[in-house]
C-alpha cells in the first residue's frame, strides 16, 4: 500500500512537472513570436502605455472568472465543467505570461526606463517585475490544482485548494489594478 501511495505521488509530481514546464515554454514561444512580428515601435520620445498589458489585463480577468465559474462548479459537483473551467484558467495564465512578457519588453524598449532612478516609471517597472514573479507563482499553483483536479482529488466535500487558488488569483489581479493606476499617473 505504501509503495502504491508512493507510486502515485511520484506520477503526480511528475504529470506537474511537465504540465508547468509546458505552460511556461508556450507562454514564452508566445512572446518571442509577439516580440519578433508585432516589434514595439515608439512614435516619440514620450513614454507609451505598451497596449499589450491591457490584453493581459482582459486575460487576468478572464482567468479570474474561470476559477470563480471552476470553484463554483466543485461546489456544485460539476466535475466536467469543474475541470473545463480550470484548464480555460491554465489557457488564460499561460496567454497572459505571454502577453505580458512582450508588454514588458515592450516597456523596456520605452524611455520609461531611462527616468530616475526613484521616478514613477521606475517604480511602476520594478513592481511590475514583482507581480510578474508573483503571477508565475499563482500560475504553477493553479497547474497544481489542475493536475490534481484531472486526477480526481477536488469534490464538493474537499476543495480548498481551488478555493485558495482563486483567491491568489484575484489578489494578484487586485494588486494589477494598482499597478495601472501607477502607469496611468506616471506615464
Amino acid at each position: 500500500m505504501t509503495q502504491h501511495w508512493a507510486q502515485r505521488q511520484s506520477e503526480s509530481a511528475l504529470r506537474f512537472f511537465w504540465a508547468a514546464v509546458a505552460v511556461f515554454l508556450m507562454g514564452g514561444t508566445l512572446a518571442a513570436l509577439l516580440i519578433r512580428i508585432a516589434p514595439h515601435k515608439m512614435a516619440n520620445e514620450k513614454a507609451t502605455f505598451p497596449i499589450a498589458f491591457a490584453v493581459s489585463t482582459v486575460l487576468l480577468v478572464g482567468g479570474s472568472m474561470a476559477l470563480q465559474r471552476a470553484l463554483h462548479n466543485i461546489r456544485m459537483e460539476r466535475q466536467a465543467r469543474f475541470r473545463q473551467a480550470l484548464a480555460v484558467a491554465t489557457l488564460a495564465g499561460m496567454l497572459f505570461v505571454g502577453v505580458q512578457t512582450y508588454g514588458l519588453w515592450c516597456l523596456r524598449q520605452s524611455p520609461i526606463h531611462l527616468d530616475a532612478a526613484t521616478g514613477p516609471g521606475s517604480f511602476a517597472f520594478v513592481v511590475t517585475i514583482l507581480h510578474a514573479m508573483h503571477f508565475c507563482v499563482a500560475l504553477m499553483f493553479v497547474v497544481y490544482v489542475t493536475v490534481r483536479a484531472f486526477a480526481g482529488r477536488y469534490d464538493h466535500e474537499y476543495y480548498w485548494g481551488v478555493t485558495v487558488c482563486a483567491w491568489f488569483w484575484h489578489i494578484l489581479g487586485a494588486v494589477w489594478l494598482v499597478i495601472l493606476a501607477v502607469f496611468a499617473i506616471s506615464v
